[in-house]
């Protein structure tokens, strides 16, 4: 896995995160331990937090600045801060790196507790990008697109876009017409439509659970039946 920084201000809401969710760590006893290879100083961040996507609630944060990193894989230690309790639901492990456009390459990224017992999941990538996601509390624009169709182009192709405008397009036909006299028709219609809205000056499908949703409703849109006796009342009378 390869994270490089961004040229502009790394402070601790602007770093480019990759991050994992985890379950609830024990409170003392963490430790972030990373293979890692670049050809130039290295400054990592790594971080405990109880954060449900965006800005956090409360972190346990460990920084180490390596001066003579060289092309070879080395591995690196950050033991994070002891907290005062078990760190709730909702808890997040990010590294980082704070080096501006020096590329940072990850081979494998543990966290373990004074039992040796390992909190992440696919912690060498061997599953590729599963189980990780990249954000940033405040910089947004490296890892999602402010409009849906930008997103849908770059991250699966003209064709991606198409597919997804031509199912909103048939569950929108469907609900103005057909399926009108349905009582779930405008509240689907209304909600596919306004994902469109917003996603037309920002983001909606960069986490799994709100694309799922939207084609959620989207089917549901497209195959909503009425009752027989319905589609009578809402013919044409005589």
């Amino acid at each position: 896995m390869r994270l490089v920084a961004g040229n502009h201000m790394l402070g601790h809401g602007e770093l480019l995160r990759l991050s994992q969710r985890i379950a609830s760590p024990p409170a003392n006893g963490l430790v972030a331990t990373l293979q890692v290879r670049a050809n130039g100083p290295l400054v990592l961040h790594a971080e405990v937090c109880a954060k449900h996507l965006l800005y956090d609630e409360g972190c346990r944060m460990a920084d180490l600045s390596v001066q003579a990193a060289g092309p070879g894989w080395q591995t690196l230690r950050l033991p994070l801060p002891d907290a005062a309790v078990a760190t709730p639901a909702f808890t997040v492990f990010s590294v980082a790196t704070m080096a501006p456009r020096q590329p940072l390459d990850l081979r494998a990224v543990a966290l373990t507790d004074a039992a040796g017992r390992q909190w992440l999941n696919n912690p060498d990538f061997t599953e590729g990008g599963a189980r990780w996601f990249i954000t940033s509390d405040r910089h947004h624009l490296p890892w999602h697109a402010k409009n849906m169709g930008v997103h849908l182009v770059v991250e699966q192709g003209a064709l991606g876009l198409l597919t997804l405008v031509m199912l909103t397009l048939g569950a929108l036909v469907a609900v103005v017409g057909p399926l009108r006299a349905h009582p779930l028709g405008p509240a689907l219609g209304a909600a596919v439509l306004g994902c469109w809205v917003v996603g037309s000056v920002d983001s909606v499908l960069d986490m799994p659970r709100v694309a799922t949703w939207l084609l959620l409703l989207t089917g549901m849109a497209m195959t909503l039946h009425l009752p027989s006796g319905a589609r009578l009342r809402s013919g044409p009378s005589g």
